[in-house]
């Protein structure tokens, strides 16, 4: 558990961080307090399961997402086997940089539409 905590944090506040939300914020979106919120991103306390799908939601994150590595936009370097041809090993890499640009892209569609909802049920 320690070790997911640290990347679960993570995520929770780059994407936060990404949609220039502050915690109070994101607290009021997720239905949590935003003293959770803090605790969330500094990995003093694991949000339950229902509250990473409501965190997932509203920052574009599927569960599985939140407890994924971070690669910054390369692979790590055991992500590409041995005695694959450099060729391969940078198309592998280019490869990873699209799909974390993709994720970026699909958070951030995802975010739009969840303000649209929302804005739409306003009065």
């Amino acid at each position: 558990m320690d070790i997911k905590l640290p990347t679960i944090a993570h995520h929770i506040r780059t994407a936060r961080i990404r949609y220039n939300l502050t915690r109070e914020a994101l607290s009021e979106l997720v239905g949590v307090s935003t003293k959770s919120i803090q605790r969330y991103e500094e990995a003093k306390q694991m949000p339950r399961l229902h509250t990473l799908e409501k965190l997932g939601a509203v920052l574009g994150l599927s569960v599985e997402a939140f407890f994924r590595p971070l690669y910054h936009g390369d692979l790590p370097s055991e992500e590409v086997p041995s005695g694959v041809p450099a060729g391969l090993a940078d198309l592998a890499r280019i490869q990873q940089q699209i799909l974390v640009r993709l994720d970026s892209l699909s958070a951030a569609v995802n975010r739009l539409v969840h303000l649209i909802e929302r804005r739409a049920d306003e009065p």
